[in-house]
């Protein structure tokens, strides 16, 4: 079965991405291998094949903590990447200012599409206001695009948008 790598940016990313994860565990394991690693261990809970971002480490430690929480699934311990500071609901400070985070990103996200036998493509789970959802997301979702692979990122817009983050 081909193989998706959902990378999770920012608050909303994260948020979404837990939920994701968790509805695809309620329905039968033949319909969400795609998104999990292979199980090695009998019995053990299946790894997601996510990559978790954010500037704030409490973002990160909550999505952790409440997929764990749940026993159904976990994420890798090896895939996660967050500083002290977020980005400030700020796009350009997101975009121009995380180019560690961005790399840092890139590379796990390139670690985890290696582990792929066959893999077809990126979710990308972020939001298009704030700050390290929209600005990081942005410059990440960009450089998965140029990937050498026969993957497309296509949006799908969903949520609620609030007129007070538009220019």
């Amino acid at each position: 079965l081909m193989s998706v790598v959902t990378v999770q940016l920012g608050q909303a990313g994260n948020q979404v991405g837990l939920s994701f994860f968790n509805a695809l565990c309620s329905v039968p394991a033949s319909h969400h291998s795609r998104f999990f690693r292979p199980v090695s261990v009998r019995g053990a809970p299946p790894v997601a094949r996510a990559v978790l971002v954010d500037m704030e480490p409490k973002v990160i430690a909550n999505t952790l903590h409440a997929a764990q929480a749940g026993g159904r699934w976990t994420y890798p311990k090896d895939r996660q990447y967050c500083q002290k500071r977020g980005a400030g609901n700020n796009w350009a400070n997101g975009y121009t200012s995380c180019r560690e985070a961005c790399a840092k990103a890139l590379e796990m996200v390139r670690a985890e599409v290696e582990m792929c036998d066959d893999f077809c493509g990126f979710l990308v789970l972020m939001s298009v206001a704030g700050g390290t959802g929209s600005g990081l997301g942005t410059r990440v979702t960009e450089a998965c695009k140029a990937t050498p692979s026969e993957c497309n990122i296509m949006p799908l817009p969903c949520g609620m948008h609030s007129p007070s983050h538009s220019l």
